[in-house]
């Protein structure tokens, strides 16, 4: 099984690093590790939740208060972005 990480996914990782590293260095590491375990644990396979800020085709996975969206292709799955749950839902569309 393969999870392929979208640019724009990577881009949110990086930006929740920055983010928490000016708090803790050690929290941001523990935060992006978590999420990327997460993600990386996901099986085209096993559909998590949709929900109605998401296209029919996308699914998410929870790490904590982040949201995972995601699509299966192809038996892979293909992360399309990360999303802090916090936030208002519209900002998904």
């Amino acid at each position: 099984m393969e999870v392929i990480w979208s640019k724009r996914a990577v881009h949110h990782l990086k930006l929740i690093w920055k983010f928490y590293e000016k708090r803790s260095l050690s929290g941001a590491n523990n935060i992006v590790n978590g999420i990327k375990k997460k993600a990386d644990s996901l099986a085209p396979n096993v559909l998590h939740q949709t929900e109605e800020n998401l296209q029919p085709n996308q699914y998410r996975a929870i790490y904590k208060y982040f949201k995972i969206i995601y699509i299966v292709k192809n038996n892979r799955v293909l992360i399309l972005q990360i999303f802090d749950a916090r936030q208002d839902p519209d900002k998904l569309k």
